[in-house]
């Protein structure tokens, strides 16, 4: 009798239990597969958004925060930072490279970036259509914001107050899409970049707007530009209120990765974070929720394996006549 043809009855024989091992044992396998993939597109994304970035320095605040939002963009800013105080760090001879942030508004939930074109350069951006942003509210956008929302070279709109759909927007400042970047596989792929210039005309014109509002308003409600207009406040012509979000830094030498942040924690009032500090913190946090759910799927794979040896024992014990008579007849 074919061996194969045996075991194929023998499983036959009992479907249901069959069925429970087959069942378990994929699942636990499955479910470290997965946890692997995971640990690895994530390890992948995080070192591809944060490569040639040193220093993110911002305002003071949760140093955490500021690597997720200026360089992952998916939480809110710590605050702005004064632009004479960014424009003295980033003259210090131990930085190769400053990049400017201004952030503070969206358009359908993809954030809105004012930078330089130095910018472009941090992720090798290449451009798909069209050209640079090259005067003000001009915006060169990201894969997906052209995909997801069939944004094309040409198309205007308008951009809101923060990162929520529905918000207050500026209505009279109409951004137009200027050029579509090549896809990266980076968080760059969900952004719309303009220049710094941009930011601060629309929120000069947010608070100007507001400030002619009120004087017509006996009892104005709640100011809805508040946040939006604290980025840029009013002033004349020459005066140095300016602001940005943030500063990536790139370092000149190793010795900067010691002395720098050093000196703007402990000599300024501005806070720098190290994004390859941080992100090992985040992964450190991931890793309790990884090693649980790793856990889980190790004892799958012993419950099942244990039901595998189980049946088989079961099996072994109940075929033992059939077994001696297969052996006495020369198997």
């Amino acid at each position: 009798m074919n061996v194969l043809v045996l075991v194929w009855s023998y499983l036959k024989a009992k479907p249901l239990n069959t069925v429970l091992n087959i069942v378990l044992l994929a699942l636990g396998i499955a479910v470290i597969t997965v946890l692997l993939l995971f640990n690895k597109q994530l390890e992948e994304k995080i070192s591809s958004n944060a490569k040639g970035i040193d220093l993110v320095v911002g305002a003071k605040g949760s140093p955490l925060q500021l690597i997720l939002c200026n360089i992952f963009h998916i939480d809110f800013p710590t605050g702005n930072i004064n632009l004479k105080e960014a424009e003295q760090i980033s003259r210090s001879r131990l930085i190769r490279k400053a990049v400017p942030l201004a952030l503070g508004d969206s358009y359908q939930s993809y954030r809105i970036v004012g930078t330089t074109i130095e910018y472009c350069s941090l992720y090798h951006l290449e451009l798909a259509q069209g050209e640079l942003w090259n005067h003000e509210l001009e915006t060169t956008i990201g894969a997906n914001v052209s995909e997801g929302l069939k944004l094309k070279v040409g198309d205007t709109f308008q951009s809101t107050h923060g990162l929520v759909e529905g918000g207050s927007g500026h209505e009279e400042q109409k951004f137009v899409v200027q050029g579509i970047f090549k896809r990266t596989n980076t968080v760059v792929d969900n952004l719309i970049l303009t220049s710094v210039e941009t930011v601060w005309h629309v929120h000069e014109h947010a608070a100007t707007d507001s400030s002619a509002h009120e004087e017509h308003e006996d009892h104005p409600e709640h100011d809805s530009t508040f946040v939006a207009s604290r980025l840029i406040p009013t002033h004349e012509a020459g005066d140095s209120t300016k602001e940005v979000t943030s500063l990536l830094i790139q370092y000149r030498s190793p010795m900067a990765a010691i002395q720098l942040p050093r000196m703007i924690n402990g000599e300024s009032k501005l806070q720098a974070a190290s994004p390859a500090f941080e992100t090992a913190r985040l992964f450190s946090i991931l890793g309790v929720g990884v090693d649980i759910l790793t856990g889980f799927a190790y004892v799958l794979i012993f419950i099942s394996a244990l039901s595998v040896f189980i049946a088989l024992y079961n099996s072994l014990k109940e075929r033992r006549y059939d077994l001696a008579i297969m052996r006495s007849m020369g198997a």
